[in-house]
């Protein structure tokens, strides 16, 4: 069994779950984990990127038992549901975001006068965004919806936290 904090899609809540793993598969281009959530006492599915912490042991190896026929790709299909489709504005510096701007509804000039555009574009999960939008750094700034510039947020601050150098260090 391992630990970890989670945040929840609906609420964006983070809580310690405590899970027995039976598989970790990818779905739709999303890994997984399946399994035992201990706290709730029932099968779930953990999406990866919503992981918050570092994973951690607290049982031993062989303490549980897969059900023999578990199959994780139909667990996460069955339980995935349909996806809501929601709509980012973007604000994209100029000659940067190529992939975004392919995949945009529609690109723009945007009002004000700071040379980026004004990307629109379609997702279905902020954390997924998120993670594909952080590596364009500054280049590209979420304008909405407000949680995944949240979600934007959170992990530029985790890269920077890493990057700091540590009091007391040479």
């Amino acid at each position: 069994p391992v630990q970890f904090t989670y945040r929840t899609q609906a609420t964006g809540e983070v809580a310690l779950r405590t899970v027995e793993p039976w598989a970790v598969t990818s779905w739709h281009g999303r890994w997984y984990l399946t399994g035992h959530d201990r706290d709730r006492n029932a099968p779930r599915v953990f999406r990866l990127t919503r992981v918050e912490s570092d994973v951690r042991r607290v049982g031993e190896p062989g303490g549980y038992e897969v059900p023999p026929d578990h199959d994780p790709r139909v667990m996460v299909g069955d339980l995935s549901g349909e996806r809501v489709i929601r709509t980012a504005t973007l604000l994209v510096r100029s000659g940067a975001g190529q992939t975004l701007r392919r995949r945009a509804t529609s690109v723009a000039p945007s009002p004000s006068a700071d040379g980026r555009d004004e990307l629109v574009l379609e997702f279905d999960d902020a954390d997924y965004l998120a993670q594909e939008l952080v590596p364009y750094g500054a280049a590209v700034l979420v304008a909405q919806p407000e949680d995944l510039r949240d979600a934007v947020v959170r992990r530029l601050q985790a890269v920077l936290s890493t990057t700091r150098p540590q009091e007391g260090a040479a």
